[in-house]
C-alpha cells in the first residue's frame, strides 16, 4: 500500500514535520493539562497529531527506498 504518491515527497514530509511540530508543542506545553470546551483533551490532540505525522514521515522514507532500488 503507497501512503505517499512517488514525487510528493516533499510536500508531505513538510506536512508531516508540522504535525510533528505541533505534537511537541501540544506535549511539552503547559497545554497539554488543557481540555477544549467539549471536554478534549489537548494530550491526546497531540498524540494523534504525532502519529500521523509519523506515518507520513514512514510513507517518505518508504517511498525514497523504494526509488532507489
Amino acid at each position: 500500500m503507497v501512503i505517499v504518491k512517488e514525487g510528493k515527497e516533499v510536500p508531505v514530509a513538510v506536512v508531516a514535520s508540522v504535525f510533528v511540530v505541533l505534537a511537541l508543542v501540544c506535549f511539552l506545553t503547559p497545554l497539554r493539562d488543557q481540555v477544549s470546551r467539549h471536554g478534549f483533551p489537548m494530550w491526546l490532540l497531540g498524540l494523534g497529531l504525532a502519529f500521523s505525522g509519523l506515518v507520513l514521515w514512514a510513507g517518505v522514507v518508504q517511498n525514497l527506498l523504494h526509488r532507489r532500488r
